[in-house]
């Protein structure tokens, strides 16, 4: 061994951020979707070399979301590139060979206007629990941690409490030094994407999904967005906190707001859709009792639940060119 390599040893076992590294994180996922509308499933395999990122992903819609939007089921894949060193974005479409340039972040649709509603965040609470079940998944050896997440928002007017809770299952395999390298790696360039994008979440993996979903089902802004982009931040700083890398994740996301005084005491908040008129899609059926449930504060049914699984993590050189427009590739 001579004495550089002794040095580039050294500096990898001793001073592992020393060194960078090009990682790829395979990943596959499911989502209920909002009560059952909008299901999905797909996989994602995300290279990352210092500042570039590249996302092939493939989505498949199931569920009645498809029969709503008058489309088919089945897999949709697509390319995201993202140059961060040069403020770029393209997304490809690898069926037709064709691409879009895109901004960084994608615009959020504009939410209904609801500063007039005076919400403070009341408290956030997050509670994780190791269990003595171990499992190994795709070759990683993990263990469950039970976790529980609560947020909760008054009305300063009236003083009525919304709850949102995500019930979690982490299966966590110890750090190595494979997995605390790529733990690094992907943190540095979701930091860099947020400085990049003025603090838009990066929203690249399976696993961020799940807080993004929450913000944008919720529809705030004004002071309830604030306050949920607090909470969603002090959840992000608590999962940070986990022993290892998260190699499966299970949520369920459940919120209940207080029952209206209308709503007699009397009602279990369900509903009887076999009074609704026929004509009605079995979707927007599900949909109506599941806000229904969503109401009642002892509905146990969650709005949405989630699974990722990671497959593989990689530290392995990555040609540039992976982050490049293939030639033959026409801009749409």
């Amino acid at each position: 061994m001579n004495t550089f390599t002794a040095l580039l040893v050294f500096l990898t076992l001793f001073f592992p951020s020393a060194l960078k590294a090009d990682v790829q994180i395979s990943e596959k996922y499911q989502t209920s979707g909002f009560m059952g509308i909008g299901a999905t499933n797909g996989e994602t395999v995300q290279k990352i070399k210092g500042s570039d990122s590249s996302i092939d992903s493939s989505q498949n819609f199931s569920g009645p979301m498809m029969a709503l939007m008058g489309g088919t089921a089945g897999p949709k894949r697509k390319i995201d590139l993202i140059r961060l060193d040069e403020g770029k974005r393209w997304i490809l479409n690898p069926e037709n060979r064709t691409y879009i340039e895109a901004p960084l972040a994608p615009h959020p649709s504009k939410p209904p206007n609801m500063d007039h509603i005076p919400v403070q965040l009341k408290g956030t609470s997050f509670r994780m629990t190791p269990s003595k079940i171990r499992k190994t998944i795709n070759g990683f050896k993990t263990r469950l941690y039970n976790a529980t997440f609560t947020m909760k928002l008054e009305n300063t007017t009236n003083k009525q409490i919304s709850t949102f809770k995500v019930k979690l299952k982490f299966w966590v395999a110890p750090w190595t030094l494979t997995l605390r390298k790529a733990h690094r790696e992907i943190e540095a360039f979701n930091s860099l994407y947020l400085r990049k994008t003025g603090g838009q979440s990066a929203q690249i993996g399976a696993q961020p999904l799940g807080l993004e979903m929450l913000k944008s089902m919720t529809h705030y802004n004004g002071e309830t967005g604030t306050a949920l982009t607090k909470g969603i931040a002090e959840f992000r700083k608590k999962m940070s906190e986990l022993p290892g890398f998260p190699i499966e994740m299970e949520s369920d996301w459940y919120t209940s707001f207080p029952r209206q005084k209308s709503q007699k005491a009397s009602a279990p908040g369900s509903l009887d859709v076999s009074q609704l008129p026929a004509g009605i899609p079995a979707a927007t059926k599900n949909l109506l009792q599941g806000l229904v449930q969503a109401a009642n504060p002892n509905g146990t049914s969650p709005l949405m639940s989630m699974k990722t699984v990671v497959s593989s993590i990689k530290l392995t050189p990555i040609a540039g060119n992976n982050f490049s427009i293939p030639a033959d590739y026409r801009k749409k």
